[in-house]
């Protein structure tokens, strides 16, 4: 279909199992030949609890708040393939530290993200493959207020959708599957996700869910007095999230997002929120 649905733009905030995908939010249709965009998102993120192996919150001495800084590109090859990258700068602001738990600030360079989409139907179902590739981050991986895992990953997926004719509304789901090239658990990570432009607007709305595929309780990390990693742990999470999208000129746009853990296992209960500044070309 020539219709294409704007890219929505949310942080990439991982904390534990609470994975936005920003900038990331997978659907099977491409960018278009020679068509590129640039995003420049800012995101904020409140933990005031987490889950434990049981899915019940146990509440934080004090609120682990969270910045990032982040920088989203994607540029179509073709109709059909598209390749996108995303990096960025992640600081912590807890409201407490602990040793071997919490650090102060947990500073350092985003997790960088290399993906392409290759849309191989484009008929009144759409549908494409999804591949990624991770570049660790350089923040401290083993606290619990860190932004991510910090090693390598490797996704496979697939996307399918449809584009209702004439009224702006569109929908599509994703299943893709992450293997972690270090000591972290691999993934499952289903969306599905449901929109409508109208206008200059687009809004969507999103379920996500991240299933560890292995792992051990959180209690046995430091956080409940054990020895072992944070980033090995078995951390589920299912994520509502929002987004609206205002386009003020042909190549210009403000974005906004909003995001809630709905429900986890040994992870932390969030809440980010986040601003885009889009440029196509």
């Amino acid at each position: 279909m020539k219709t294409r649905s704007a890219i929505r733009i949310l942080a990439a905030i991982p904390l534990m199992a609470l994975a936005l995908g920003a900038c990331a939010h997978a659907d099977p249709w491409a960018r278009g030949d020679d068509r590129f965009r640039v995003a420049l998102t800012s995101a904020w993120t409140v933990s005031n609890a987490v889950y434990d192996n049981s899915r019940d919150t146990q509440g934080l001495p004090a609120n682990i708040k969270r910045v990032d800084m982040l920088v989203y590109y994607d540029a179509g090859f073709s109709n059909k393939t598209q390749l996108s990258i995303e990096a960025g700068y992640t600081r912590s602001y807890p409201g407490y530290a602990q040793a071997g738990v919490v650090s102060s600030g947990n500073p350092g360079a985003a997790d960088i993200w290399i993906r392409h989409k290759w849309q191989f139907r484009d008929q009144s179902l759409d549908a494409a493959l999804l591949s990624g590739f991770k570049i660790p981050g350089s923040y401290d991986r083993h606290v619990l207020n860190r932004s991510g895992e910090a090693q390598t990953d490797i996704e496979l997926g697939l996307s399918a959708g449809q584009q209702v004719p004439h009224n702006g509304a569109y929908w599509s789901v994703d299943a893709i599957h992450r293997w972690r090239l270090s000591h972290a658990p691999n993934q499952a990570e289903f969306r599905a996700a449901l929109g409508r432009t109208f206008g200059p607007w687009n809004a969507r709305m999103t379920w996500k869910k991240i299933e560890s595929l292995g792992g051990y309780d959180l209690a046995d990390t430091p956080w409940g007095g054990g020895a072992l990693r944070f980033t090995g742990v078995e951390a589920d999470s299912d994520t509502g999230l929002l987004d609206l999208e205002y386009r003020f000129s042909p190549r210009r746009a403000l974005a906004v997002g909003y995001a809630d853990t709905l429900a986890g296992k040994n992870a932390l209960d969030s809440r980010a929120w986040s601003l885009s500044y889009i440029m196509d070309h």
